[in-house]
């Protein structure tokens, strides 16, 4: 049959099945260790990690506008009431964003005491400048945030946006204090049973929802390897 027509829109850990155990290891050892972004992107996320403190930070990806789901945009007050169990008190903030009006929109969080950062932060003192001067393409901005959020003690990503799903996975690799997912738009109490049950009650590990990292594509790829 034709498949010309057709693409392949999934993340490649929920469609590929293995019979042999051992070889689907392999193979996701071999993705994280050969498929993965240019040095350039890990170097200059590096200049913000430092300076925010690598593990030392809480990061967040709030989705605001170029998003077909549109059920998923939530206030910055929602957002702080949902997820405020996990962090904490006064903690350093990242927030990758499309938001236009990120002072105005993201008052909440400095209003109940978080130092909060973005992407133009770190153009100026506020971020000591850690950018300023260094030739980033901009087809690359949003892959470093990625790897910026990957780096932070807990990260709480947006309900249905394959750049969170994404993120999840980094910290997976990168065997992040915290690998739990969590979605902003969610509510959470801080125990650990309770909030990874309310994640999959809309995000089931099932291999179903292609917008989804199954934890197994991080998880397996760190147990033994196979020689084959």
């Amino acid at each position: 049959k034709d498949n010309s027509d057709f693409r392949f829109l999934v993340q490649v850990n929920t469609i590929a099945a293995f019979a042999d155990e051992a070889l689907s290891r392999s193979y996701k050892r071999m993705l994280r260790d050969n498929v993965h972004y240019r040095s350039i992107v890990f170097d200059i996320a590096a200049r913000v990690i430092q300076f925010m403190g690598p593990f030392n930070f809480a990061a967040f990806h709030i989705r605001r506008n170029d998003l077909q789901y549109k059920e998923v945009f939530i206030d910055a007050s929602d957002t702080l009431s949902n997820v405020q169990p996990l962090l904490k008190k006064g903690e350093r903030i990242y927030i990758a964003t499309d938001e236009s009006d990120f002072d105005n929109f993201f008052k909440p969080f400095v209003d109940q005491g978080y130092e909060i950062f973005h992407w133009n932060d770190f153009f100026t003192d506020r971020g000591g400048n850690v950018l300023t001067d260094v030739v980033i393409p901009r087809k690359l901005e949003g892959c470093i945030e990625q790897v910026i959020c990957a780096l932070a003690r807990v990260f709480f990503g947006t309900l249905e946006s394959t750049f969170s799903s994404y993120i999840f996975r980094l910290r997976g690799y990168y065997d992040a204090p915290n690998t739990e997912v969590y979605f902003h738009n969610l509510k959470y109490n801080g125990d650990v049973r309770h909030d990874r049950a309310r994640t999959y009650s809309r995000k089931p590990p099932k291999g179903q929802i292609y917008k989804s990292e199954h934890p197994s594509i991080w998880e397996d790829a760190s147990s033994a390897h196979t020689t084959w």
